[in-house]
């Protein structure tokens, strides 16, 4: 299997400092949200999320990659993997 990543920088968003609350680096990331492939068929009640990013913007160290299958509190990438990538990425530039 071949995986290409393109690497975009395109509008970058603020990775919040927990401690103060203070804008600290840039980050940038994408968002994905699939139904899962049941029995040959799309199912409406099966999904992954995803959130990929890489932080800082400028001169990118760290990249991670979140996939959460059949997340249980909602579907949409948003509101499942980007907070967790938002937690581990606020860790390693934090450290």
């Amino acid at each position: 299997m071949i995986i290409i990543i393109r690497v975009w920088k395109h509008k970058p968003i603020q990775l919040v400092n927990g401690k103060t609350g203070t804008a600290q680096k840039l980050v940038n990331g994408k968002t994905g949200t699939a139904q899962k492939l049941v029995n040959g068929k799309y199912v409406n009640n099966a999904h992954v999320s995803s959130f990929v990013g890489f932080a800082p913007v400028e001169k990118p160290k760290y990249i991670v990659a979140v996939m959460i299958d059949e997340p249980k509190n909602g579907y949409y990438a948003a509101t499942t993997a980007a907070p967790l990538f938002q937690k581990v990425m606020t860790f390693l530039m934090n450290n």
